[in-house]
């Protein structure tokens, strides 16, 4: 991305989990048991109440650099969101909640017709022409319905088709705000260890010992310039009301679509290291953060390619 996009999300104010408990991960030392933590596991599940309404901040950095015989070329999708989640219905079998956006910024860069930046908070006025207002504007203030399984497992999104606008531009609204998008934004929010092979479908009790992991794996969003990625949690610490969890895993390695067909092009680099902080008290996200790195390149002596793909996620509870 251009160096004004660079300086303004430098600016972004998020805080997020420490870094220790990676730290321990990575030393390859499981966490012993301390003051606070339950002998018997840590309780992962969602737990929702009638009438509890939660804000979200949210980040979503996707970049693609690619070199090819000394000529570059970047992609880049920046998001910014601030969204509300309400309970309007809840039982041991699951939940019903709306979802709305207060705020979007979005940048984006080498990906016509959406290239530009907007700031649904600003007060200037949209520029004649401009994609970007035409397609994030209709999503503000506006109510989505998420429904949930007792296990916090998204099973419908409804409401986006009504917000798209006419031609053109509701179908590039209903690529932004596609389910799979909304999915990675909003999923983690409900659940943070899925329901497995062994367990009832209701009531959700997801019992964690500290140092345990279980798999995950995440979709890829084309929008929003994100792989697919299968991972893997780790629970480090249960002390009080929050469980803090390390990620580790790796995204899709499928080629991207500009070095198809090039030969000798193979992968240099695959990673996802990341956080989680759950609040056990109110079975709800308080904060995550994800890094994913995929490199790409080539040994051949006809040319030389090289190619980058980062994302970065921050997602975080605000009073």
């Amino acid at each position: 991305m251009n160096a004004s996009l660079r300086t303004s999300r430098a600016r972004t104010p998020w805080t997020l989990a420490a870094a220790g408990a990676l730290a321990t991960l990575a030393a390859g030392i499981a966490p012993a048991q301390s003051a606070g933590e339950r002998a018997d596991g840590t309780n992962l599940a969602p737990i929702y109440t009638e009438g509890e309404t939660d804000r979200y901040d949210m980040t979503v950095d996707a970049d693609l650099k690619m070199t090819l015989l000394g000529s570059s070329q970047e992609i880049g999708s920046f998001i910014e969101a601030r969204f509300v989640v309400e309970i309007v219905e809840a039982s041991s079998e699951g939940a019903t909640a709306i979802v709305r956006f207060d705020r979007i910024r979005v940048a984006f860069e080498g990906r016509p017709p959406l290239d530009g930046e907007f700031d649904s908070a600003s007060k200037v006025a949209d520029s004649p022409g401009d994609v970007p207002p035409l397609i994030v504007r209709p999503a503000i203030g506006k109510a989505i319905t998420i429904k949930v399984d007792a296990w916090g497992a998204m099973i419908s999104i409804d409401g986006l088709e009504d917000l798209a606008p006419e031609g053109v531009a509701g179908g590039l609204f209903l690529e932004l705000f596609s389910d799979d998008a909304l999915y990675s934004m909003l999923q983690p929010v409900f659940r943070i260890r899925p329901q497995q092979d062994d367990e009832p479908t209701s009531p959700a009790r997801a019992m964690q010992a500290v140092g345990s992991s279980w798999n995950m794996s995440q979709p890829s969003v084309r929008s929003l310039g994100m792989r697919g990625q299968e991972l893997t949690l780790t629970l480090e610490s249960a002390r009080g009301d929050e469980a803090r969890i390390a990620i580790t895993g790796k995204p899709n390695e499928r080629l991207p679509d500009e070095a198809k067909g090039m030969p000798g092009v193979e992968t240099t680099k695959s990673s996802v290291t990341g956080d989680a902080v759950w609040d056990t008290a109110g079975g709800e996200l308080e904060s995550l953060k994800s890094n994913a790195t995929l490199s790409f390149g080539s040994s051949g002596s006809s040319f030389a390619i090289d190619i980058e793909i980062t994302s970065k996620t921050t997602l975080e509870r605000v009073d």
